[in-house]
């Protein structure tokens, strides 16, 4: 797969941290953001990303929501959701978005990643 830009969501840092070097060891560019609200404003000045990879559950808006709010601004721009309680993964999955479950692999991240842009 070639080199993509990939939106990293986090509001842990040390978990934003983690995931942005696995994207980054996959062969990826990164842009990350602490929390919905920063991506859609990254989004928003007109930072370009070929993916969206995002925590379910951040306190100031969840990835659902983000989902939906950055395809308005990106049209259909693949998004992972990254959680560790399967609760709310359907609802993910309504919204076209793919479901990363932690504790995830480097592998695991790289297949969804592929799928992500398989399904594009």
């Amino acid at each position: 797969m070639t080199s993509k830009t990939i939106l990293v969501v986090d509001d842990d840092r040390h978990a934003l941290s983690a995931l942005a070097s696995m994207v980054e060891t996959l062969g990826h560019r990164v842009i990350v953001a602490s929390g919905g609200h920063e991506a859609l404003g990254l989004l928003t000045r007109g930072a370009h990303a070929d993916a969206i990879v995002t925590d379910l559950r951040m306190p100031d808006m969840d990835g659902i929501d983000l989902c939906e709010q950055a395809r308005d601004i990106q049209g259909d721009l693949p998004v992972i959701l990254v959680t560790g309680d399967a609760t709310g993964i359907d609802e993910a999955l309504r919204q076209g978005a793919l479901a990363l479950l932690k504790p995830y692999s480097l592998d695991a991240l790289g297949s969804v990643l592929e799928e992500a842009f398989a399904v594009r």
